[in-house]
């Protein structure tokens, strides 16, 4: 049994009573001072300004990453955390120079941090229960294929703030194109 399992029961308990338009989700970091990013693992590097030289001297900032996903009512009350997912970048090391080397649509989806998106959306459902129910609200960084493949696969729904303009129904127009057409019959 996790720490989380009691929250998680409440949550689960709470979803019963109302209509659930979340999960929201959000990242979180909590930063910690240490010599060694060995200890802790590493969220990211900051420029820390210049040095007498001139050059730029750059810290690692150690601690975690916490991406979440909160379950919430149409009227945006929360129920509780429905998704939780922590990690460090210490496995990340030389995403950059990697990105040199390999496009990044070559790597598999497990091995990218986006990969949390999905590991939120299947945990969220599975807790919640009945996905039709369901609308995950994501950022621009949910705006991956594979997360639009696993809310079909488990039927349930999503709104993403898009980063791409991706080709949408049949195939033959654009999302933006979509979006048009849908605000035009609004008016």
């Amino acid at each position: 049994m996790s720490a989380l399992s009691p929250a998680r029961v409440g949550t689960t308990k709470r979803r019963s009573h109302a209509a659930i338009r979340g999960p929201d989700r959000t990242d979180t970091e909590f930063t910690y001072q240490r010599e060694s990013t060995d200890a802790i693992g590493m969220t990211y590097r900051i420029n820390s300004g210049k040095d007498k030289a001139g050059r730029f001297r750059m810290h690692t900032v150690c601690g975690l990453l916490m991406h979440s996903s909160l379950a919430v009512t149409l009227d945006g009350l929360p129920l509780g955390l429905s998704a939780i997912k922590f990690w460090t970048r210490s496995k990340f090391k030389g995403t950059a120079a990697l990105k040199k080397k390999i496009h990044p649509t070559r790597v598999p989806i497990e091995q990218k941090e986006s990969f949390r998106w999905l590991e939120n959306i299947r945990q969220s459902v599975a807790l919640l229960g009945d996905p039709g129910r369901c609308v995950h609200i994501g950022d621009r960084e949910s705006d991956i294929y594979e997360f639009f493949c696993m809310a079909h696969d488990l039927g349930t729904h999503f709104l993403v703030r898009t980063c791409v303009d991706r080709l949408a129904d049949d195939g033959d127009h654009t999302i933006v194109a979509e979006m048009k057409d849908a605000g035009q019959g609004l008016s």
